[in-house]
């Protein structure tokens, strides 16, 4: 089961843990997301967070989608297995995971607008 949410001005939340997946993309600017073992906040614009793992989130004020994920599910199990080795896992920003289910069309390739 997939639940999601977007939260717009999202602020700071406290050292917490849940049982669900948490998959989390800034829709706008970045974030601060940390794991308990992790240094350090580093801005961040998407992340994973493996079930029962402790973590702090601050949205610094921008809009952020969340995404919760029973990690019992189809897709819950392939997150875990791919991610369980870190608590918080960041993901790429400059292209799409290889998980990702559809590719990008290449701008060269959209149709015109209107035609």
């Amino acid at each position: 089961m997939l639940r999601p949410g977007i939260g717009r001005d999202v602020g700071r939340a406290q050292m917490h843990a849940h049982h669900a997946i948490q998959i989390a993309l800034a829709m706008t600017g970045s974030f601060l997301m940390h794991g308990e073992h992790d240094a350090e906040d580093s801005p961040r614009r998407g992340t994973v967070v493996m079930p029962h793992r402790r973590h702090q989130f601050d949205g610094c004020g921008h809009a952020v989608a969340v995404l919760f994920v029973e990690p019992e599910t189809r897709q819950g199990r392939a997150l875990f297995a791919r991610h369980r080795d870190s608590d918080v896992a960041a993901l790429p920003t400059t292209s799409p995971p290889r998980w990702w289910p559809v590719s990008p069309i290449p701008p060269t390739s959209a149709a015109p607008v209107g035609g």
